[in-house]
């Protein structure tokens, strides 16, 4: 099977480094090739990408209008004649003249999407449950769902976490409160510090984004600088190398349609504790291998966190299954695998 993945970009985010980790799957098996429309990329991504794999980059400057590029995009499918076009931007299906063998997918990676031409997809895929029913109740489809995927053999799992003096939180995501809460996450701490006088906590940020200056604001005035640091952006790598080292991670999102951090999370045997929006709660089995909070909350996130640093033994012996729920249904060779038979089913 011919199967060419189609970007605009290729930068760091946790959905484009996934999927590069299926494609690298996929082209085991099958022929696989990448197309990407712009030009500017991210050069540690590209050397991600399996040798087996031919990847096109069209040069298309960013926000150009000149319609070049999209006869250009268009003539390399047309020689490459692939039997599956799966987009991963739906703003791409406008400017793609419809191939009479060629089957056409699209993933959601989150609800709220306004899916352009959606009608002109085979198949919408989506990320979890949650996602697929926004699909279906707003555009009237089955979206079949198919689990985002983590490479879990690359995570550092130590059965038995080594004895700690400062109780390490870390968040990681993009830095845009809206989305992903990390104001909820430093209030929270906040409480904890100066309200209920704990101490020994320190909470680390791993990501960058927009709202990376307000959130450092956020901490001074919340007087809790002392105990939170930025990491910035860190290759992923670093974060399955080092996440075990923590006692907990917590992801405040508004917003998620999935989550990946928190599956990365479990499979290092780290507790977890999470908003109770529906995408995220899918990865915990509706609270059976997690904690989850009310969600925009600062009170009740604090809450949970106090009872998890009270009880941590209690937490901790929850994660060995934690773990293996994680291999067993959001491992990227499943994912990957997933996307092939749905492919040959269309």
């Amino acid at each position: 099977m011919k199967i060419a993945h189609l970007f605009y970009n290729l930068r760091i985010g946790g959905s484009e480094t996934m999927v590069i980790d299926i494609m690298n799957h996929q082209s085991v098996s099958e022929e696989v090739y990448l197309i990407i429309i712009n030009k500017e990329n991210d050069p540690q991504l590209l050397q991600t990408i399996s040798p087996r794999i031919k990847t096109y980059i069209i040069g298309r400057n960013l926000g150009s209008k000149n319609p070049l590029p999209f006869i250009r995009l268009n003539r390399v499918i047309s020689q490459l004649n692939p039997d599956v076009v799966h987009v991963h931007n739906h703003h791409i299906i406008p400017v793609l003249f419809r191939r009479k063998n060629t089957h056409y997918f699209f993933t959601a990676h989150t609800n709220g999407i306004n899916i352009l031409q959606y009608n002109r997809f085979d198949k919408i895929f989506s990320i979890s449950k949650f996602v697929a029913q926004d699909i279906h109740d707003r555009y009237g489809i089955a979206s079949p769902v198919i689990y985002n995927g983590i490479s879990t053999p690359d995570i550092v799992y130590e059965p038995q976490p080594a004895p700690y003096t400062t109780f390490r939180i870390v968040q990681i995501g993009r830095q845009l409160v809206q989305q992903k809460g990390q104001d909820i996450l430093l209030k929270a701490l906040h409480l904890l510090v100066h309200r209920e006088k704990v101490t020994g906590l320190s909470l680390d940020f791993i990501g960058h984004g927009p709202d990376t200056e307000m959130l450092k604001r956020l901490a001074k005035e919340l007087d809790i600088q002392d105990h939170v640091t930025f990491l910035g952006a860190r290759s992923r790598s670093f974060i399955y190398q080092h996440l075990h080292q923590y006692q907990l991670l917590v992801q405040a999102s508004r917003q998620e349609g999935f989550g990946l951090t928190i599956a990365e999370a479990m499979c290092a045997g780290v507790p977890v504790l999470i908003s109770d929006i529906k995408g995220p709660m899918e990865i915990i089995d509706n609270g059976k291998y997690g904690t989850a909070f009310e969600s925009g909350n600062a009170d009740s996130c604090a809450e949970k966190m106090a009872d998890i640093i009270l009880h941590y033994p209690e937490y901790v012996q929850k994660t060995s299954s934690a773990r293996d729920f994680v291999i067993q249904n959001f491992d990227i060779s499943t994912t990957a695998h997933n996307y092939i038979n749905a492919y040959q089913n269309t």
